[in-house]
C-alpha cells in the first residue's frame, strides 16, 4: 500500500521544517528519530518515501536534542534510522547539527555529515526579548520541568526565587509537593501541575514576561540537550548561573554575563547575588546572545548554499529567520501530509 493511501501515516506529525525543496533539506531533531506507532516503518524512511519522487534524495539536518554522545548510546535505533537512509541514498545525506566540538567527531564516526549549528540559535529573538517596564519581583527564575535531573534542590539558598514549568512528571515521585515543601517563600508561578483546574499554561509571549520578572536564569542541570531557556534568558535580558554540565548550553556563555558555579546551594546563591551586583545592562547581555546566534546561523546558510551547489541550484538560500518564529527551536510541528503538499505546490511553481 503506498504510503500516500495511509491515513495512519500521512497524518503523523512531528516536529520538522523543509528549508529547501530543491534539494529537499530537513530540519529536525533527534527526538523525532523513532517508529510511527501502527506501521512498521520510521520517520526516517517515510520521508525519504515522501520526497521519492524527488531527483536528489533528501538530506536530513538532525539537531542533537541531548548530549550526543549519550544518544548515540542510549537510541541506537533512531542512529541505525539515519545510517540506513544515508545508504538508501547512496551518498552522505545526514547532518548532524552539532552543539559542541566532540559532536564532529562523534558525526564523522558515523560517517555523517557534521555543521556547527547551535540549537539555541534557533530560539526566537522577537518573542524572548527585555521589557524594560516590568519591575525585577525576584532575584532568581529556573525554567524547568519537574524532572530530577533539572536539580531544583540547588536553589534552596536563593532568597526571591520563582520556577516556571510543564505539567509535573509524576512517575517518579512527585517533585512539586517536595519542592513546596523546601521553598515555601518561592513563587510557583504555573500553579499546582498535578491539577489540570489549578495549571497556568503560559504561551511564549508570557513566558517571556514571567522571565522579565527576575534579574538571573538558572540552568542546574548537569547534563542534557543544549537548554533552550538558557538561550531565552539571554535574549530577554537575564545573566545566568550555570552549574559544570555536557550538553552544549556553554557555547553562548559570556564572561561578563554567566558564572559556572559549583553545584551546591550556597554556590548558586553566591553566584546568584554576584551577577545583581554587577548591575549588568540587559540590552548588551541581549546583544552578546545575538552575536553568538547569529555565527551559528551563518554556519547553517553556508551549508545549505553548499548543499545546493553540490545540486547545481542557485545558492540563494533565504536568510529571512522568519520562518523559526513558527514552533519551538526552529521546527515547525506538521504532519507527513503537509510536508508533502508543501513539496508539491513548489515543485508546480518552479
Amino acid at each position: 500500500m503506498s504510503i500516500f493511501r495511509n491515513d495512519d501515516v500521512m497524518n503523523f506529525a512531528m516536529g520538522m521544517t523543509l528549508l529547501s525543496v530543491d534539494p529537499p533539506i530537513i530540519f529536525t531533531s533527534t527526538t523525532n528519530l523513532i517508529e510511527i506507532p501502527s506501521v512498521e516503518k520510521s520517520t526516517i524512511e517515510v520521508l525519504c518515501e515522501v520526497f521519492a519522487d524527488s531527483p536528489i534524495p533528501p538530506y536530513f539536518l538532525i539537531s542533537p536534542s541531548w548530549h550526543f554522545p549519550e544518544i548515540i548510546r542510549d537510541n541506537p535505533a533512531g542512529i541505525a534510522m539515519l545510517r540506513s537512509a544515508q545508504r538508501r541514498a547512496g551518498k552522505q545525506t545526514v547532518i548532524i547539527l552539532g552543539n559542541e566540538p566532540e559532536d564532529e567527531a562523534l558525526a564523522s564516526n558515523l560517517e555523517f555529515g557534521f555543521a556547527n549549528v547551535h540549537q539555541n540559535a534557533m530560539v526566537d529573538e522577537s518573542t524572548f526579548q527585555p521589557i524594560e517596564s516590568c519591575p525585577k519581583d525576584f532575584d532568581a527564575i529556573y525554567n524547568a520541568k519537574f524532572y530530577s535531573f533539572k536539580q531544583h534542590r540547588l536553589a534552596l539558598r536563593i532568597r526571591r526565587l520563582c520556577l516556571l514549568y510543564a505539567m509535573a512528571d509524576l512517575s517518579g515521585g512527585d517533585i512539586y509537593s517536595e519542592l513546596r515543601q523546601s521553598l515555601p517563600e518561592s513563587a510557583f508561578l504555573n500553579g499546582d501541575p498535578r491539577n489540570p483546574e489549578m495549571f497556568v499554561r503560559f504561551g511564549r509571549e508570557d513566558v517571556n514576561a514571567q522571565i522579565n520578572r527576575a534579574k538571573v536564569g538558572l540552568a542546574l542541570s548537569p547534563v542534557e540537550g543544549a537548554m533552550y531557556a538558557s538561550a531565552e534568558y539571554l535574549f530577554a535580558g537575564l545573566p545566568v548561573v550555570s552549574i559544570p554540565n555536557r550538553g552544549g548550553r556553554d557555547a553562548f556563555a559570556h564572561p561578563d554575563h554567566w558564572i559556572t558555579a559549583q553545584p551546591y546551594p550556597d554556590d548558586i546563591a553566591s553566584a546568584v547575588d554576584e551577577l545583581i551586583a554587577r548591575q549588568l545592562p540587559p540590552h548588551e547581555i541581549r546583544r552578546a546572545a545575538l552575536e553568538r546566534a547569529a555565527i551559528y546561523r551563518n554556519n547553517l546558510v553556508v551549508l545549505i548554499n553548499r548543499l545546493r551547489e553540490e545540486a547545481l541550484v542557485a545558492s540563494d538560500w533565504s536568510t529571512d529567520w522568519g520562518w523559526i518564529r513558527r514552533y519551538h527551536g526552529g521546527f515547525d510541528y506538521q504532519t507527513m501530509r503537509n510536508i508533502r503538499a508543501y513539496y508539491e505546490r513548489a515543485e508546480s511553481q518552479a
